[in-house]
């Protein structure tokens, strides 16, 4: 539950800089292609990134759970 509010606030924020980004003014088209560029690939690289997933524990046999 906490790791969607926490991804919804980064989205924001990601959204905010974007916004502030484009108030920012760039020397030309290329430099701001390549900016963009740069955003879009560490985004991608951190919604790839994930935790892998816990495998339950074994049951405990019969004998144990009764004794």
């Amino acid at each position: 539950m906490w790791m969607k509010v926490f991804k919804h606030q980064h989205e924001a924020y990601l959204r905010v800089l974007g916004a502030v980004a484009e108030k920012i003014p760039h020397e030309n088209a290329a430099e701001c292609a390549r900016e963009a560029e740069a955003v879009k690939r560490t985004v991608r690289a951190s919604a790839k990134v994930s935790k892998p997933r816990q495998t339950k524990p074994a049951p405990k046999p019969a004998e144990l759970v009764s004794a």
